[in-house]
């Protein structure tokens, strides 16, 4: 019971030192949910050869947030 606790202080005290842990936390699950369609299409797109690996790797990582 101690364990948890502690585990509980622990987790408080990160997210007093780098709040935008918490905001992160909320704003990739949103950004997740919405991306999920986006990346099912874009997979079968790929499953279907419309488009090639190079491409489907790009609009990966733009779907995901990378430049």
């Amino acid at each position: 019971m101690m364990f948890f606790g502690w585990l509980i202080f622990l987790v408080l005290i990160v997210f007093l030192i780098k709040p935008e842990y918490i905001r992160n936390f909320f704003a990739n699950r949103e950004s997740a949910e919405k991306a999920s369609g986006a990346e099912k299409i874009l997979k079968e797109r790929y499953a279907k050869g419309e488009i090639d690996e190079e491409e489907y790797l790009k609009m990966l990582k733009t779907l995901r947030g990378g430049d």
